[in-house]
């Protein structure tokens, strides 16, 4: 019973903080609340989801204060690439990568470590110091197998 409260309660919190609205929050199925419990509670070793990944100009109490749409940066502007993982119940993952790759070449690259949380926020910062077309890739290394967790392709004018 104590289980099934703390569950729901991180449910809950999950979406809130998540920023969906209540007519969001009543089309969520039952399997799809299940699913996300039993990966939260029973997911240990499966790896991390990326739930949220935006590109800002200031962080503040761990959010994007201030979004960037990715067709508008600007060369010489430094900004954050923030981020939002859903991670298993006591899983500490240190494999999260950031790449920065522009003109078919990997310009920078930056590691994150995420911990077990419904909501673990973290961000990396970049300088955008070349104009064109940038891919922001967060990918996780489990060892071998390198998996894509999502791209931003991004524009930076001059």
């Amino acid at each position: 019973m104590k289980t099934n409260i703390i569950a729901g309660l991180c449910l809950f919190l999950f979406f809130a903080a998540s920023g969906l609205k209540a007519q969001a929050q009543t089309s969520l199925t039952s399997e799809a609340a299940k699913s996300f419990i039993d990966f939260y509670f029973n997911g240990q070793g499966q790896g991390v989801v990326l739930a949220d990944m935006k590109i800002c100009m200031e962080i503040v109490e761990n959010e994007c204060s201030e979004e960037v749409s990715p067709i508008a940066l600007q060369q010489g502007v430094t900004y954050s690439v923030w981020m939002m993982f859903v991670v298993p119940q006591g899983d500490e993952i240190d494999d999260i990568i950031v790449q920065y790759n522009s003109g078919g070449v990997t310009r920078k690259s930056s590691t994150a470590s995420v911990k077990g949380s419904v909501r673990y926020r973290t961000w990396k910062s970049f300088t955008a110091n070349r104009a064109g077309n940038w891919d922001i890739v967060v990918l996780h290394d489990k060892g071998g197998d390198v998996q894509t967790l999502k791209t931003i392709t991004a524009t930076v004018n001059e």
